[in-house]
């Protein structure tokens, strides 16, 4: 398929309800095979630069600098082990292992199985309001019947 982002632009401004459906899912699928292209054209673009600069050194220009990182990720190998590591070293202290969980660590989906009627009183929905109303900004949702379990 080929497309321009012109055209993606002008399908997406020109875009409304009275469109045959057929149209609208064919703009959508020219945005959707565009941005994969896009991303793939970034990963090749993001090789070959580390390549040149490890050949030629950093980049400079205006106030930015490419350079090659080399970003770590750091993953627990075992929650529940490490949570046992920790409530040991902590002396069974709650708060202070608390401390040393991140900010949403734990699963609210399971969380909701099991505390149930609690739940509302441990977690918090948060919509984003909508500029004039404050109600919910209407967004497209996209789900896979592989991944939904009951």
């Amino acid at each position: 398929m080929t497309t321009n982002i012109e055209t993606i632009e002008i399908d997406s401004a020109q875009m409304s309800t009275d469109w045959p459906l057929d149209d609208v899912l064919e703009a959508r699928a020219m945005l959707l095979n565009f941005k994969a292209r896009m991303k793939e054209a970034e990963a090749t673009m993001n090789a070959n630069l580390v390549e040149w600069i490890e050949a030629n050194g950093d980049i400079t220009f205006g106030t930015k600098r490419l350079y090659v990182g080399h970003p770590k990720t750091t993953k627990c190998n075992d929650v529940g082990c490490a949570m046992l590591a920790l409530f040991d070293a902590c002396d069974g202290d709650f708060k202070e292992v608390a401390n040393c969980m991140s900010v949403n660590a734990i699963k609210h989906g399971a969380a909701r199985g099991i505390l149930e009627d609690q739940w509302d009183d441990h977690f918090t929905v948060t919509t984003k309001p909508a500029v004039k109303e404050g109600a919910a900004e209407k967004q497209l949702l996209e789900t896979d019947s592989n991944y939904i379990t009951r």
